[in-house]
């Protein structure tokens, strides 16, 4: 058996010799090249969904005002967001394809800020690699980099976060006061985008303290927090003022209630042990259970056969350094305020949202500098911004402030020999299996699908009575018909009164439009006639709040005329009656009373009856 062993090394040390002699920081960009690779091939066959039409929508209706850029948008002020969707609305119509490079460009900029910071942090090692490759291929990325709206919150977060930290890192070693700004402004930009990154400043301070201070003892790790205190200064101030603004401009109703604790407790769980973690290794390898944004399920089993494997690796650090604990403090910290978050501000559907990874995936960057920091000693300030020695003795049996390696000039050539190649390779094909095995699900092709067809039925007959009705829940709640047709820049005339109403289905077919659930109804005094529409309006029905919103009349006309509805205060609707008899159809939206009386110089028309109901859309589709 030791032969064999022996005989594999022998062989992937000669591959090793002839393989190219490049630096560790160079296989990261290999693998950056190879995440943007995949995103390109399929971030592009997505499609816009859910909250990507209501901004659309609103930022071809709004422009670029204040009433667009700063409002409350279920708890959420993201002016950042809104200008993309600005831009993007006057790049494209009905094309993903300006989003899809603006995600894949976000998700670009994250994992080069991300190796840059871990190569400030530590010295060279292949090992580096394993945690850095499941953040660039976990299968969690996918609700953020295939859906528009979650991605302009979550990447940005993480660009900002990491630009930040990068800045911290390098002041705190140079002194040097241009990445002090750089990391004030990379917090500015993460406000701007989305309020979770409030998380910014904690996190920074948690990183200078635990991980960059590590070897350390507490008073001098102090002294190191007030070295730096116009950058503590600054920072603060961007976040007390962020703090102030947000709860001036946003109500605050946005929190959801659960029924007890125990769902809380439940949906805590479930997004640690069923999502975060299995997701980081590429579990489960399969899609079944996966919805939308919603995780695969992974099998108890399997949960907590990946659960005991993070124990372990925890455990195995300890041993190794007996620091690692602040840098795992670090990792649990984040998580923490990420699933209270969760649970507290969407405790009305936690059932749902705790298998939605789009809520942590700003915590996988975290996750990496923490696993490299359990494990890996970081690299010591430059010689001229190097503290006084310490006379007090570390706060860390057995880790001295010299356990900090520096790194070696030129880096050492790739160790290709190295155990963490296999590893690394491993889970990358775990995640990318998985990833790939999602790709459908979440990339949406029925919201396609829908804004496909209902352009074509409107190309087929602009003129055709369409009703707008909200379209299916799966692909947009916060808006209708008309604010999806708005969004991908289409000018269509809707809810138009007609002899016949037409609507989209589900599937965006055209169906004739029938009256079901009749809240009100009425016929005419005048048993031939009902209504003779002759001259003044005539009172038909009232409309209440609890009636459908289709207006039927049935009607008789000796000749063509026409007919004017109003509702209230609403402005009239004309519709043309043909000779003989049938209906005429409405959409009345406004509460008050139905009028009818004849366009000026139009023929009397006789109205037979009037029902309001809702619109019923069994008929078969029309051809």
């Amino acid at each position: 058996m030791s032969a064999t062993v022996d005989r594999a090394r022998s062989a992937v040390a000669a591959l090793g010799g002839r393989l190219p002699q490049v630096s560790v920081w160079h296989v990261g960009l290999g693998l950056v090249a190879l995440q943007t690779l995949l995103r390109a091939l399929t971030v592009p066959g997505s499609y816009f969904w859910q909250d990507d039409f209501r901004h659309l929508e609103l930022a071809r209706t709004l422009g670029l005002s204040r009433e667009f850029l700063v409002r409350d948008y279920n708890g959420h002020l993201e002016p950042g967001q809104y200008a993309v969707y600005w831009v993007v609305s006057h790049l494209a119509d009905t094309s993903f394809l300006p989003a899809a490079i603006s995600l894949v460009a976000l998700q670009l900029v994250a994992s080069l800020l991300l190796l840059a910071v871990l190569r400030a942090l530590f010295p060279p090692s292949p090992w580096l690699l394993v945690p850095f490759a499941a953040y660039l291929f976990t299968p969690l990325a996918l609700a953020t980099s295939l859906w528009w709206a979650a991605g302009l919150q979550a990447l940005p977060l993480q660009v900002a976060l990491l630009a930040a930290l990068l800045g911290l890192v390098l002041h705190a070693r140079t002194g040097r006061r241009r990445w002090a700004v750089l990391s004030v402004l990379a917090q500015v930009l993460g406000l701007v985008f989305w309020e979770k990154a409030a998380l910014v400043l904690p996190l920074l301070l948690a990183v200078h303290v635990l991980v960059l201070g590590a070897g350390l003892g507490w008073r001098a790790r102090v002294v190191e927090v007030l070295r730096l205190r116009w950058l503590w200064l600054a920072h603060a101030l961007v976040w007390g003022a962020y703090v102030a603004a947000y709860l001036t401009l946003t109500d605050g109703d946005a929190l959801g209630t659960a029924s007890d604790d125990q769902n809380r407790w439940l949906a805590a769980g479930r997004v640690l042990f069923q999502v975060l973690l299995p997701g980081v290794v590429g579990a489960p390898w399969s899609s079944d259970g996966a919805i939308n944004t919603v995780y695969a399920v992974v099998p108890v089993p399997l949960a907590a056969l990946v659960s005991a494997g993070f124990v372990a690796l925890v455990v195995v650090s300890l041993r190794r350094r007996r620091g690692a604990w602040q840098a795992w403090l670090v990792a649990v910290g984040y998580v923490a305020a990420d699933v209270l978050l969760l649970v507290v501000g969407r405790a009305d559907a936690l059932g749902l949202v705790a298998r939605d990874p789009r809520y942590i995936t700003d915590a996988l960057p975290v996750l990496v500098v923490a696993v490299c920091a359990a494990f890996a000693p970081v690299r010591p300030r430059s010689p001229e911004r190097s503290p006084e020695p310490s006379s007090e003795p570390s706060s860390e049996p057995g880790e001295e402030p010299g356990e900090e390696v520096a790194d070696p000039a030129p880096p050492a050539p790739f160790a290709w020999s190295s155990p963490a190649v296999l590893v690394t390779t491993v889970v990358a094909a775990s995640c990318v299996l998985t990833t790939l095995l999602l790709v459908p699900v979440v990339q949406r092709e029925y919201s396609r699908n829908y804004v496909d067809g209902a352009l074509r039925a409107l190309d087929e007959d602009p003129a055709a009575p369409l009703l707008s009705l909200s379209p299916p829940q799966d692909i947009a709640v916060s808006t209708d018909l008309a604010g999806i047709l708005t969004a991908v820049g289409r000018e269509q005339a809707l809810d138009r009164p007609g002899t016949q109403l037409l609507a989209l289905d589900g599937l965006a077919r055209l169906r004739p439009v029938g009256l079901t659930a009749v809240t009100d109804q009425a016929t005419g005094p005048d048993p031939g006639c009902g209504w003779a529409v002759s001259g003044p309006r005539v009172h038909v029905l009232e409309r209440g709040p609890d009636d459908g919103i289709i207006l039927r009349l049935g009607v008789v006309a000796g000749t063509e005329s026409s007919l004017v509805v109003r509702v209230g205060d609403a402005l009239g609707q004309v519709v043309t009656v043909p000779e003989g008899v049938g209906y005429v159809w409405f959409v009345v939206r406004d509460e008050g009373s139905v009028l009818v009386q004849p366009a000026p110089g139009a023929p009397p028309v006789c109205v037979t009856d009037a029902a309001l109901g809702s619109p019923d859309l069994t008929g078969a589709p029309v051809s």
